[in-house]
């Protein structure tokens, strides 16, 4: 945004407006570059409770397995409803 000579950056919630402006026109010249993949992992601990969790992850093409120093974890059981934490994970599409 143009305030007489001078640009002024608008930061909304922390983002800057123009940087998501460019992200999103590079990803509709290349829809490629916002695919991504979660590599999750699943634990059944016992009976119905299992434990699923997500460190590595690829984006754009580029596998990142640095940038968390822990996995995501999410924790519970198989009941009649048949929600289970592989369930939340595949839900979420980007976090």
């Amino acid at each position: 945004m143009k305030r007489g000579n001078i640009l002024e950056k608008k930061i909304v919630n922390g983002i800057s407006v123009e940087q998501i402006q460019g992200m999103i026109g590079a990803v509709k010249q290349q829809p490629q570059m916002a695919q991504g993949k979660l590599y999750a992992k699943t634990v059944w601990k016992n009976g119905f409770n299992n434990e699923a969790s997500i460190k590595d992850f690829m984006l754009g093409g580029m596998m990142n397995t640095t940038s968390r120093t822990s996995p995501f974890i999410v924790a519970g059981t198989i009941h009649l409803s048949f929600s289970a934490p592989i369930r939340v994970l595949l839900q979420w599409k980007y976090f």
